[in-house]
């Protein structure tokens, strides 16, 4: 519509301008003679459509302005909202395949309940025109005819949705398979390292049992220490063989550094685990719970509650005792004369 009215105005102005052309020549071969009214009268409407016609225009073009601005401005809230809601609670794929699931699940079944509706109204509508010799009326023909229509829609809609739903749901598919795929190469490799774990669990029982062994024949041994002296080579000078090794010696700064950091874990082991004797004792008694049972927090509370009633009692019964001292009337006096007979 905008263009068309551009276009017209467009044409307007060319023809005003070709009017005016002819008649500023006319003017110029007859510069004495008078422009007639009829000729100023349609120069005048002319200029009014004119005018008319570009109102028209500013008038589209400031609504398509203010159009945009609003769609311009939805689109940007949408944005912004979505924007939040994915860094407050980012959607992922399984999120999203469940949202469509629910909405897919939805639409077939209120479009299930619409076709059996359609199904018992149209089957009404036979029964009745067959065994009743009844003839259904045009409004419900046109109901059935219009519920029919919007049926056709619905199914077009909703396979357009699944069609739409389609491609996500096969990529998540996809990268539920791949991952599916890693946790059970991921369990095997565990499974593996659970079984190499118990092998080398093996080894250092052993380890530890030789170990024992050899702890167990020294102290019978009487304190005597094992000495394993090395077989000593023909060529071996002593201390000159010695430093012509050590200069031969590769230094490795990295297996060093890890040597020093293997030693300083074993220090740490071997100070955590030592303490002395009273220590261990009481740890052994406490922790094999040998502790006297003697009621708990409970207890302690209920007997500390009875020795207070006890002394609020007692201190009670003292100052009444004193009360009824201080409070008793004085004894009357004896008589000391002898009764007449």
């Amino acid at each position: 519509m905008l263009r068309s009215v551009v276009q017209k105005v467009l044409s307007k102005n060319r023809v005003v301008t070709t009017t005016t052309g002819d008649a500023s020549s006319t003017a110029a071969l007859a510069p004495q003679g008078k422009i007639p009214v009829s000729e100023l009268k349609g120069h005048f409407d002319q200029v009014q459509t004119l005018r008319r016609d570009l109102s028209v225009v500013r008038q589209l073009y400031m609504e398509l302005q203010g159009e945009t601005k609003t769609i311009l401005g939805s689109l940007t809230s949408y944005t912004n909202q979505i924007r939040k809601q994915a860094l407050e609670q980012p959607v992922s794929s399984r999120v999203y395949m469940e949202s469509g699931k629910v909405k897919l699940d939805k639409k077939s079944e209120d479009l299930t309940n619409k076709v059996e509706d359609l199904q018992d109204i149209v089957e009404d509508m036979r029964t009745n025109l067959i065994q009743r010799r009844g003839r259904p009326s045009d409004s419900a023909i046109a109901f059935a005819d219009k519920q029919c229509e919007e049926i056709g829609k619905e199914i077009e809609e909703l396979s357009d949705f699944i069609q739409s739903l389609r491609p996500s749901w096969k990529k998540t598919w996809q990268e539920e398979l791949q991952t599916i795929v890693k946790e059970q190469m991921f369990l095997k490799e565990q499974e593996a390292l659970l079984e190499d774990l118990k092998e080398d669990r093996g080894s250092l029982l052993e380890t530890m049992k030789n170990l024992k062994k050899v702890m167990e024949l020294q102290q019978k041994g009487g304190g005597r220490e094992f000495v394993f002296q090395p077989a000593v080579d023909d060529n071996f000078e002593g201390l000159k063989t010695v430093m012509e090794e050590v200069k031969m010696i590769e230094v490795d700064s990295d297996k060093r550094l890890k040597a020093m950091a293997q030693m300083e874990k074993l220090r740490q082991v071997e100070l955590s685990n030592r303490i002395d004797e009273f220590e261990e004792e009481l740890t052994t008694f406490v922790g094999a719970s040998r502790l006297r049972k003697t009621g708990g927090a409970l207890e302690v509370e209920r007997q500390r509650q009875q020795r207070d009633q006890e002394n609020l009692r007692a201190m009670f019964a003292k100052k009444n005792e004193d009360l009824a001292s201080t409070t008793a009337p004085p004894p009357l006096p004896q008589e000391s004369g002898v009764a007449e007979e």
